[in-house]
């Protein structure tokens, strides 16, 4: 067994989850072929978060097969205020195997603390996301399409940037789809949507309204270092035969980039159109104009516009081109 070791200086855990960190006590055991393990620590952390949870983590090896139980609660808390101030459990449990490339498991939450989790690995969030609800899934490593799993967020809530947005959601994956079976976010405006999107075919609409972004962006630890920031309203509209995507006063910063526009559209089927004025305030003015061509198979959107560009002339004839499918973006 072990006792009171730091999970930091431990190369198997700082390796995978290096801003983890707490202390950890247990024990391994192997009889006949089964390799048994207990831990538990009182206080597992995140650096520069001041959240703790008391985490417990039992289970077995044998022939293949892996498995474990999981709970986690907050340190020196008996429970957490929900939906109406309601007080409910804090204890969030998590039973999973892994056999032949398949890990398959279910959880069932009770305000738990997403970004924290994310964080083990990204480092600390700007954004916040509590979770009270459950899931199951079943996922194939070798084949991530052939996984399928359900995600039911019975009460969930997001801080970023000053802004709030609280709700319910319940997505599912099978069968190569990701559907959108409820979405209902209010606070800084809504969130609705519904339908699926998957590699053959989608049927997909998302209705963001007056609303601000960034309590969700700061939460995706791809994005942390661009410090996204996002509001206005976004509607799309996607059935297979037609995309259709509007944004109105619409504004964003990713990195050093911001922008807005008070009205883009960009409409793709059997031809493609996009029509709209970009206003880039940095890292330089500039001002475009938006245009499209082609379909849903092979579209392209162009920016034509003037930018103000260091010991270059005032106003300084830019175009800019992004294609679909390759995802390339040229620029002259």
């Amino acid at each position: 067994g072990f006792s009171d070791v730091a999970l930091e200086e431990v190369p198997l855990i700082s390796s995978r989850l290096p801003f983890l960190s707490g202390r950890a006590t247990g024990s391994l055991e192997y009889n006949l072929g089964q390799l048994e393990f207990n831990l538990t620590s009182p206080d597992l952390r995140v650096r520069g978060d001041d959240l703790a949870l008391a985490t417990r983590v039992q289970g077995s090896f044998s022939n293949g097969l892996l498995r474990a139980d999981l709970r986690l609660e907050r340190a020196g808390h008996q429970g957490v205020l929900g939906e109406n101030g309601v007080l409910g459990s804090n204890r969030t449990t998590a039973k999973v195997e892994l056999e032949n490339g398949i890990l398959s498991g279910e959880v069932t939450a009770a305000s738990f603390p997403l970004h924290w989790l994310f964080s083990t690995w990204a480092g600390d969030l700007a954004g916040q996301a509590y979770w009270t609800g459950q899931t199951t899934f079943r996922i194939n490593t070798r084949n991530p399409w052939a996984s399928r799993g359900i995600w039911v967020g019975e009460y969930l809530r997001f801080q970023g940037g000053g802004d709030t947005l609280v709700g319910t959601a319940a997505l599912r994956f099978e069968q190569e789809r990701l559907y959108v079976d409820q979405l209902a976010l209010s606070g800084k405006g809504t969130w609705n949507g519904s339908g699926y999107y998957g590699r053959q075919g989608s049927n997909l609409r998302l209705n963001l309204e007056n609303t601000s972004f960034t309590p969700v962006l700061q939460v995706v630890p791809n994005l942390k270092p661009l410090a996204p920031e996002g509001s206005g309203t976004l509607r799309l509209a996607s059935n297979g035969q037609i995309f259709d995507l509007t944004l109105e006063n619409f504004s964003f910063k990713l990195g050093p980039v911001r922008a807005e526009t008070p009205r883009a559209v960009l409409r793709v089927g059997e031809t493609a159109s996009a029509e709209g004025r970009l206003k880039l305030t940095a890292p330089y003015p500039a001002e475009a104009q938006l245009s499209g061509e082609g379909d849903l198979a092979n579209f392209t959107v162009r920016a034509r516009g003037t930018a103000k560009l260091p010991l270059l002339s005032p106003d300084e004839p830019f175009a800019l081109r992004f294609n679909y499918p390759a995802y390339t973006v040229d620029a002259n």
